[in-house]
């Protein structure tokens, strides 16, 4: 019965905030990988 509970808490807290944390890191390496490359066709 206990599983039930456990389950329960780490879909509703645990998931989104990993989806979230995942989102961040992800949009800041696009980021930086797109900031490099305008970067480096504005000087080349």
């Amino acid at each position: 019965m206990y599983g039930v509970f456990v389950i329960a808490i780490v879909m509703l807290l645990l998931v989104p905030v990993g989806v979230m944390i995942t989102g961040a890191i992800w949009s800041a390496t696009i980021g930086w990988l797109i900031e490099s490359d305008t970067e480096a066709r504005a000087t080349g």
